[in-house]
């Protein structure tokens, strides 16, 4: 099959007879190899259309982390934890692919946050965090056209919500909020409390798992709090590397109360 190059071949023939192939049966064949091979470049140009899409959104993500001193690097950590939850929970590979493409894209919406609220040195006003809230349903409206990236358009739309209820944009509660959505929102509020912010140090790693563990049933879903403290308690004793980049636990003097700041 051919149009300006060749893109493949196709044979044809008789079973039990002789005669071979009239002009008008021939022409009929490479009419329909014709279409057959306009196809298939159209499905090419639409699925190189697809992966230039997405490489546009990770060029996003980047300067989006690069924008913030703060979180450098937190999308790619975040679709490491992610990945992390799902292999524990058992996701077939073409799920974990899809839940590591919408923890990596999860804040894409935040390009369209002002620069000031999100490199603010302290508490947000209840206008800036009306603001930065709206980044989740921004990041489903960026990733929407791309259609490869369907299945994690519910996990990026909701990662904020709580299993209690209280979180945006829709206020969905427990098993309502999509699985991808709590597995990213989980592996979020990790990466956040375990980074520096300028208002604050990164927690430790066992002082992240105390707050996350103190916010199961509220914020997040506890079944997935306790699978996550299980995979750092394993992961420190296997691969301790993953977590090189968060500070030791402080001594008793300078250990920190509360994580207010770390919503968004």
């Amino acid at each position: 099959m051919t149009t300006e190059k060749v893109i493949g071949a196709a044979a044809f023939g008789r079973t039990g007879a002789e005669r071979p192939f009239l002009t008008g049966e021939r022409s009929m064949a490479e009419t329909l190899l014709g279409h057959a091979a306009l196809n298939i470049q159209l499905y090419r140009l639409f699925d190189d259309l697809q992966q230039m899409s997405v490489d546009v959104v990770r060029a996003m993500v980047a300067a989006i982390d690069a924008k913030d001193n703060y979180t450098g690097n937190h999308s790619e950590r975040v679709a490491q934890w992610s990945r992390l939850m799902g292999q524990e929970l058992g996701m077939s590979s073409q799920d974990l692919q899809m839940l590591e493409w919408g923890a990596r894209l999860h804040d894409v919406g935040k390009i369209g946050t002002r620069e000031s609220v999100l490199g603010k040195a302290g508490p947000l006003t209840p206008e800036e965090f009306e603001h930065i809230k709206q980044h989740p349903v921004t990041s489903y409206e960026v990733l929407k056209p791309i259609h490869r990236l369907a299945r994690v358009l519910p996990g990026v739309r909701h990662h904020h919500e709580h299993w209690n209820g209280s979180g945006y944009p829709d206020g969905l509660a427990g098993e309502d909020i999509p699985l991808f959505a709590r597995v990213i929102q989980t592996a979020d509020v990790f990466d956040a409390l375990t980074s520096s912010r300028s208002y604050r140090r990164a927690y430790s790693v066992s002082e992240a798992l105390r707050i996350m563990s103190g916010e199961a049933g509220g914020c997040l879903d506890p079944r997935l709090v306790q699978i996550w403290v299980q995979i750092v308690e394993r992961m420190l004793a296997q691969r301790p590397g993953l977590f090189a980049h968060i500070p030791p636990d402080p001594g008793p003097a300078t250990s920190s109360a509360g994580h207010g700041g770390d919503g968004p």
